[in-house]
């Protein structure tokens, strides 16, 4: 596995068990197993490790709902399709839920939002 999503994963575990307020750098790199300095190399601070999670969780569900959108189905079956692959997606998300739920309810995303939204948004507009 990438070093990198490594560290994702040990912070999607620190941050579901201590919060996101409690829990530390140092505590995601001795979960990852690796040092605290190996963390800053691939993240600045804990706000980025947030925005990779969020793109972790993300990435693959936009991808599909794209796929979705440029199929040549009704509006109602690409709705469908679309409602019945998040369900399936949020049900496996473990974990990932809980982060991605503390951060919508914090206001941690800040601009991340807005990015994601953005993205949303210009989906919306290429294939309607």
């Amino acid at each position: 596995m990438p070093k990198k999503h490594q560290i994702i994963e040990a912070a999607i575990r620190i941050f579901a068990r201590d919060g996101l307020e409690k829990g530390k750098i140092a505590d995601i790199a001795k979960e990852a197993g690796i040092g605290k300095g190996t963390v800053y190399e691939y993240f600045s601070s804990k706000a980025d490790v947030f925005k990779a999670i969020e793109e972790h969780v993300t990435t693959g569900m936009i991808d599909v709902v794209a796929e979705v959108l440029k199929k040549p189905i009704s509006a109602e079956e690409k709705l469908r399709s679309i409602f019945s692959i998040s369900v399936e997606h949020i049900n496996h998300m473990g974990d990932e839920l809980l982060i991605v739920t503390e951060l919508l309810v914090h206001g941690a995303r800040g601009h991340m939002f807005d990015e994601g939204t953005n993205t949303m948004v210009d989906m919306y507009s290429t294939y309607r």
